[in-house]
């Protein structure tokens, strides 16, 4: 059985006021992971970056082409964006690649991209990992992205597939 490999971020980042102003509470979910994704390590180091495109008339995260095939022993980046709806106060968020393994959920890698006393409603947040080795543990995998915020939890989870 293989045991978790905690990562911390390599990359966070806040975008105030992402998209224009907070929305009412009961319209939308207060917190949501809107993307999680996996892609090869970048060996020049150049993505991935946040606002990385000169020019751009609007706040942008370059990153590699996500992947949903991830071969044993290559390097990869997890990443992870979060809308904040409506709301206030801690929250916390985490990606997570899990396989089961004779029954049981087995964690082979967590990163925390996000940890905060102070979330603001309007906001985004987002953060990628550095680069992650795939274990040798062929075979299907779940990749979550996960947002805790007071006593509510938002998830989105992409299968992938180790070979």
């Amino acid at each position: 059985m293989l045991t978790a490999m905690l990562l911390a971020g390599a990359t966070s980042f806040v975008i105030p006021h992402a998209g224009g102003a907070a929305h009412p509470s009961g319209q939308t979910p207060a917190m949501e992971v809107t993307m999680v994704t996996a892609g090869q390590a970048d060996p020049n180091g150049i993505i991935p970056a946040f606002n990385g495109v000169p020019g751009a008339g609007v706040y942008n995260w370059d990153i590699a082409l996500p992947v949903t095939v991830l071969n044993v022993g290559q390097n990869y980046v997890f990443e992870a964006m979060v809308s904040d709806n409506s709301y206030s106060g801690p929250c916390k968020g985490y990606v997570e690649l899990t396989q089961q393994q004779s029954g049981k959920k087995v964690v082979l890698a967590r990163f925390v991209f996000w940890s905060k006393e102070d979330c603001s409603a309007g906001d985004g947040y987002g953060g990628s990992s550095n680069p992650v080795t795939i274990p040798d543990s062929p075979g299907a995998v779940m990749l979550s992205g996960v947002m805790t915020y007071g006593s509510s939890k938002s998830v989105i989870n992409v299968p992938m597939v180790i070979q």
